[in-house]
């Protein structure tokens, strides 16, 4: 038995409730059983108290791979030098003069210190391209910032004397493609120079994390915020930090000395750099006086309890969580907390009758939600199923209230699904999330949004018909009253999943209904929570309420998956891969594509259609090739099956043969042929079943690392499950 090993964050402890419990439930297991955890933080995190419930070794270093040299600076280049060794020791703190930075403004300050990072590198600029630039690395706390700080390096600094490639990397390009920021990194880029932050696509975003790591990639200045501090592996030359705040719950807090540590700890790589340099930037002369001295002699901040602060309304569905999961036998309140004190750190700063009365309150919430039983602490068949999934008090109210009403009433399903999706808008967990917000001219704009829901076109395209019985509707045109900000907002993120779930693009999404402060990112990620949330519905509609919400779950097995993929129900199974080279740009085109053809040809058979879009040339053929290598080497490939060769029964081998090397080398008809003999033979079924029927043929050697293995095609997810 091999026993695994978990990494995470620690500094997340003191933020996610979520790690507490899953390390709670593992130091509640069987020490024979119990996997080992290794938690990561910087020197300045005390993490004792964790360290001291959890039996756990805490293993300190302070050293570093290379002297770091730290420079604190007010607008005007005045400051101070620090140097911390490679043994982690950190000299007396030096005046200094910076004369470099001196600038009227933050900004210029910024470009001045980049330049002077260039000038020190490349003093004789005919010979700059056998130079090896340093890596700089600028933090700014928000998206907007890093943007525009990018585009201002670009634009003003020493970067356009570097010469850089006439053309971007195709992989690059691919990824800019499905990108709204594709314009702003392209011009960035050809400066060497861009920003990262989360509302860029995954894909792009890992794309410029690989090309700043190159030593000599075409990215030598990078801007981002925090969501790249948390990262491990990207070390740089030059750290420059430039704010002092952070965002935190939809606002900001100051950040702090160990936040900061932590960003220049990226400063000097092993191997490739003598030292790191980082900079402090600050916008006056007050600014430096007043802040610098939390960062030049930063104090540690103990690692603490995320439930700890959180109220007994915050607190239940955790301890809803544990008494589920408990292997004793809980009967009473006292019970609960000896088993919330010993295993977790929820109530470590309250005496026992306070945590007790706190419990109290967050049993009362789960008997009136009818999660657990009105006079026993086991819990209803509700309570089981949501306890897996962390809601809050308001969204399990909302869940089984006005959702469960909406599941019961009888309209078509686009309606249902747009109504759905409303309603979803309105849980707590969406509702607080600050991405997709309102802007000021849609606060103002009711109007054009009421002509989009009740235009034509918007009905007629997706045959919405019943669009008038739903709620979104009936609120959106109240004749008494405007819907509210909060009822708005949910409208606005209904209508944006609705067409995200169609396949739409995000400009088009833009253009279609005028909506702005719509990015990639920002839609993914609501969509993530959307579809989570809709997953545990999924749930208590066919287990957990009654026959008339049963008659729902299909559809909301499908609503689940196209929340999560964003993508046409035709290419579910190509998204459930999780191939980050086949982005969703992609996966539309290849739906449309086939789409098309079924219109011009809707007597063929599934499997002609895609065999059509194989042998299509031009820009298809991107996507062919994609599609090939997706469906054979990532699905066969990887859980390292080899094909053995020869012919079975219906040529089947010699189809998996031609996917998996070149479909235009073989005879079409030969292989057309083979396909409709397996397809008659297997009565009927869509193309992803039977591309899924096919790869269960494959046969599997005694060199396979998983010797049985098949795949089944699930209907009612729309995705290919490999089962072991």
């Amino acid at each position: 038995f091999h026993i695994p090993v978990f990494l995470l964050w620690l500094f997340a402890f003191s933020v996610d409730p979520k790690i507490e419990m899953i390390l709670a439930k593992i130091k509640s297991m069987d020490t024979s059983r119990r996997p080992q955890i290794l938690g990561l933080t910087t020197p300045n995190y005390n993490c004792s108290l964790v360290a001291k419930h959890f039996s756990a070794t805490v293993i300190k270093s302070t050293k570093r791979s290379v002297e770091l040299i730290e420079y604190f600076s007010d607008i005007n280049g005045n400051g101070v030098k620090q140097k911390t060794s490679v043994t982690g020791e950190t000299g007396n703190s030096d005046k200094c003069s910076l004369s470099f930075i001196a600038s009227k403004d933050l900004g210029s300050a910024i470009i001045n210190t980049v330049n002077q990072i260039i000038k020190q590198l490349t003093p004789d600029h005919d010979h700059a391209e056998t130079s090896k630039y340093k890596k700089i690395l600028i933090f700014r706390s928000t998206r907007k910032k890093a943007m525009e700080t990018a585009v201002d390096i670009a634009k003003r600094s020493l970067l356009h004397l570097i010469p850089t490639a006439d053309s971007l990397p195709s992989e690059f390009v691919e990824n800019l493609e499905d990108d709204e920021y594709s314009k702003e990194i392209r011009n960035c880029v050809k400066f060497g120079t861009a920003f990262h932050h989360a509302g860029l696509s995954y894909s792009l975003r890992k794309c410029i994390e690989d090309e700043f790591r190159k030593e000599n990639g075409l990215i030598k200045v990078l801007v981002a915020t925090e969501t790249l501090a948390v990262g491990v592996n990207y070390p740089s030359d030059v750290v420059i930090v430039v704010d002092r705040e952070i965002p935190s719950d939809g606002d900001f807090r100051a950040l702090s000395g160990p936040e900061y540590r932590n960003y220049v700890g990226r400063a000097g790589r092993l191997g490739a750099s003598e030292y790191g340099e980082s900079y402090m930037l600050y916008e006056s002369v007050e600014a430096y006086a007043l802040y610098s001295p939390t960062y030049i002699k930063v104090q540690d901040v103990t690692v603490e309890s995320a439930l700890a602060k959180f109220s007994p309304d915050g607190k239940m569905p955790y301890i809803l969580f544990w008494m589920t999961q408990s292997a004793n036998n809980i009967i009473s309140i006292d019970d609960l907390y000896e088993e919330l004190s010993y295993n977790t750190l929820m109530f470590h700063n309250d005496e026992s009758e306070t945590a007790k009365r706190s419990i109290q309150k967050s049993i009362e919430y789960m008997r009136r939600l009818h999660l657990i039983e009105q006079n026993s602490f086991s819990a209803e068949r509700i309570g089981e199923i949501l306890s897996g999934f962390a809601l809050g008090r308001a969204t399990i109210n909302h869940i089984t209230n006005a959702i469960k009403n909406l599941l019961s009433r009888k309209i078509e399903p686009e309606a249902f699904t747009l109504d759905f999706l409303y309603s979803l808008c309105q849980c707590a967990e969406i509702q607080k999330m600050s991405y997709m917000s309102l802007s000021n001219q849609e606060k103002d704009a009711v109007g054009s949004l009421k002509e989009f829901v009740r235009s034509e076109r918007f009905r007629n395209k997706y045959s919405i018909k019943d669009i008038e019985q739903t709620n979104l509707f009936m609120d959106l045109f109240d004749e008494y009253s405007m819907p509210n900000s909060g009822k708005l907002l949910a409208i606005k993120r209904a209508v944006v999943l609705y067409l995200w779930m169609k396949g739409y693009e995000v400009e088009a999404i833009k253009k279609e209904t005028s909506f702005s402060r719509l990015f990639f990112a920002d839609i993914v990620r609501i969509a993530d929570v959307a579809s989570f949330i809709t997953e545990s519905i999924c749930i208590l509609s066919s287990q957990g309420w009654n026959e008339e919400t049963a008659k729902r779950e299909d559809l909301l097995k499908k609503i689940t998956k196209l929340l999560q993929y964003g993508v046409p129900q035709s290419v579910i199974f190509l998204a459930s891969l999780h191939n980050y080279k086949l982005t969703r740009k992609k996966l539309v085109s290849l739906s449309n594509s086939l789409d098309e053809y079924n219109q011009l040809h809707s007597s063929e058979r599934p499997l002609r259609i895609l065999e059509y879009f194989l042998q299509q040339e031009n820009q298809i053929v991107k996507n062919k090739k994609i599609l090939t290598e997706t469906v054979y080497k990532d699905v066969v490939s990887d859980i390292c099956c080899r094909y053995n060769g020869g012919r079975t029964t219906d040529g089947i081998d010699e189809v998996h043969m031609c996917i998996a090397l070149d479909w235009d080398k073989r005879n079409h008809t030969h292989i057309s042929a083979d396909i409709d003999t397996y397809y008659r033979r297997n009565d009927n079924g869509d193309i992803c079943e039977c591309i899924c029927s096919l790869l269960q043929q494959i046969p599997f050697n005694s060199t396979c690392v998983l010797q049985q293995s098949s795949f089944h095609w699930d209907t009612n997810y729309g995705s290919l499950n490999r089962v072991y």
